[in-house]
């Protein structure tokens, strides 16, 4: 992303209260853990890897966070 990084949205996005309740699912090349550390710090729910990515795990994933 040219402007910020998802890292930098998703912490701008918690700090909007009307975005606070939406779940969040990071999909990202980053697989360091504290790279996923970053990311739930910033607030996303959800932090799954490219390496690891299958479509069932997303999915489910989703399913989770929306009840």
């Amino acid at each position: 992303m040219p402007e910020m990084d998802g890292f930098q949205l998703t912490k701008r996005l918690r700090q909007e209260a009307k975005y606070q309740e939406i779940p969040v699912v990071m999909v990202t090349a980053l697989a360091k853990d504290e790279e996923k550390r970053r990311g739930i710090e910033a607030g996303a729910d959800a932090y799954i890897t490219k390496t690891d990515f299958d479509q069932a795990n997303l999915v489910e994933t989703i399913e989770r966070l929306i009840g």
